[in-house]
């Protein structure tokens, strides 16, 4: 069965969430579902021990979190597209981003409740469409529009930790999957207005804490000031009518939220015995998409669930004229993820597939074996997992100033 885990994770930061054990509701939404499955999926002719899940962005990310119970057993199987543990920067509940939390009490008036009741309670009282306009109105307050104030924390449960350190020490499920993301995780995040004065505008944004000045200055070295090397990657120096800053602002922010954090699991999963993964990078250029976004966050999507072919569209991604070609490449995706779902491994176990599908390599962590399969129509392949590492081992080098914040207790 491919269960898609809902991508909302739902607010997750305030002492009153720390105080009240509701941090991280969406994460035990996915985990009450998955036990569900495994309950009932008999009685609908299914196999409890052969559950398979398939996340995109924000769902990719709560699959991942899932992982971080090392005895974890409601799935045998993942697929994750562009989203790891470390993807949203993360810290304790209760005092990561205590600011935002004492805002939504003042804006619902229950920093101040009945004697009889606190905050917290007051605030779970209030009607939905109270409790959903306060929430607008926190994404929409400049201090916190484009944070992670409703991401996963640290609540000493769930996510017992830093989940960079939990995967550096192995403490996560050994179950297989394929994780991949698109060529151009960063450029839907970065505004078309970026210029050199605002270059690291976005990654303080949605840091509680901003990278040291010696660290950005650092990573400015790690990604020039060159546009042919920088989002949309492979377009040269076109700039499509924008700053140059734009393109080297976009590869900056999807290497630190999207690609970093995907190879990291990558790595710690073979470092601690876990051979059945695979990974991708999507490459297919989309209809409907303007030419500055190039290969863009979630636009991979549509072929997975067989939209992407003339004439049906997905008006959720905004994309209308998929072409013949897009037609071909989402069968073969599909096939690929079938294989997954019923034998764990994306390779066809039939002959009369051979011909048809490339073989895609487990990944390896060893230099020369880093396989990664390119999606492309014409150029399904596989290519070697090692484009801008250098850059990509300073993000993770430094990784207390990125996607990690404030510890319970403070340590070097």
């Amino acid at each position: 069965m491919d269960l898609i885990l809902s991508p909302a994770l739902r607010r997750s930061y305030g002492s009153g969430f720390a105080e009240n054990g509701a941090a991280n509701l969406a994460m035990r939404d996915n985990i009450a579902a998955l036990q569900w499955v495994k309950e009932h999926i008999h009685s609908f002719g299914g196999d409890p021990n052969k559950v398979t899940v398939l996340g995109g962005s924000s769902g990719s990310v709560a699959i991942s979190l899932l992982y971080l119970n090392p005895e974890f057993d409601l799935f045998r199987s993942a697929i994750m597209s562009s989203g790891s543990q470390n993807s949203p920067p993360m810290g304790p509940t209760g005092t990561t981003w205590e600011d935002a939390y004492q805002y939504l009490l003042q804006i619902t008036k229950c920093i101040t409740p009945q004697q009889d009741t606190t905050p917290f309670e007051c605030l779970r009282s209030l009607p939905a469409d109270i409790l959903l306009e306060a929430q607008f109105a926190l994404k929409t307050d400049p201090r916190w529009s484009t944070s992670f104030i409703f991401g996963p924390s640290i609540d000493g449960d769930l996510i017992p930790k830093s989940p960079y350190e939990l995967l550096e020490e192995g403490k996560f499920a050994k179950i297989p999957f394929i994780a991949g993301n698109v060529k151009d995780e960063g450029t839907v995040f970065t505004a078309p207005t970026v210029n050199a004065s605002s270059l690291f505008a976005v990654l303080n944004a949605i840091e509680p804490i901003d990278p040291s000045l010696m660290l950005l200055d650092e990573l400015q070295g790690a990604y020039p000031d060159d546009p042919s090397l920088g989002s949309p990657f492979d377009t040269g120096d076109e700039t499509f009518g924008l700053d140059p800053t734009y393109k080297r602002a976009a590869a900056i922010f999807g290497d630190v939220a999207f690609q970093a954090p995907r190879r990291h699991f990558l790595w710690a999963a073979k470092r601690y015995g876990l051979k059945d993964t695979w990974t991708y990078q999507f490459e297919q250029i989309s209809p409907d998409r303007p030419a500055y976004l190039g290969v863009s966050h979630a636009t991979d999507v549509p072929y997975f669930f067989g939209t992407a072919r003339p004439g049906v569209g997905d008006p959720h991604y905004l994309q209308f004229n998929h072409t013949e070609q897009d037609h071909e490449l989402s069968d073969t995706v599909i096939d690929y993820w079938i294989n997954f779902i019923f034998h764990t491994d994306p390779n066809p176990i039939s002959s009369n597939e051979e011909e048809c599908l490339v073989e895609w390599p487990r990944y390896n962590i060893a230099e020369e074996s880093r396989n990664m399969l390119k999606l492309k129509f014409g150029e399904v392949e596989v290519i070697s997992d090692d484009y801008r590492e250098d850059a990509m081992d300073l993000i993770y080098g430094n990784y207390k100033q990125f996607n990690w914040k404030r510890e319970t207790i403070e340590s070097d």
